[in-house]
């Protein structure tokens, strides 16, 4: 092999887009019945592997400015990306489920009080 390769870029790039099929696949799962229970596990998954995509994202980028010249950044920013917006996505899913539960409940007690 003479060329010179960034492995580690390209599995940052591909553990970026596991990440998200599997994403996928947990919510597509989650909405038949009887299986819905089983998407749960599913959820440790995605975090790994968005986790070795930044991780691996991160030594790519690193090993690319010993290599010649764009070998694999691009790759490695990518999964670097996608890694980190998996993660902002399912914070900010969180934090929309929490605020509609708050305002849900708020509701229900406003609710609760005007009908005493």
């Amino acid at each position: 092999m003479d060329e010179e390769s960034n492995i580690v870029a390209n599995v940052s790039l591909g553990a970026g887009i596991a990440t998200w099929v599997v994403f996928v696949v947990h919510f597509c799962l989650g909405c038949v019945p009887f299986l819905g229970m089983f998407a749960i596990l599913l959820f440790p998954v995605e975090g790994l592997l968005a986790l070795t995509a930044i991780i691996c994202g991160g030594i790519g980028i690193s090993t690319a400015s010993g290599l010649e010249e764009g070998t694999g950044r691009v790759q490695a920013m990518i999964g670097v990306v996608m890694g980190v917006f998996y993660f902002l996505f399912v914070i900010g899913l969180v934090a929309l489920g929490i605020f509609l539960g708050i305002g849900i409940a708020i509701l229900d007690s406003a609710l609760v009080m005007a009908l005493i």
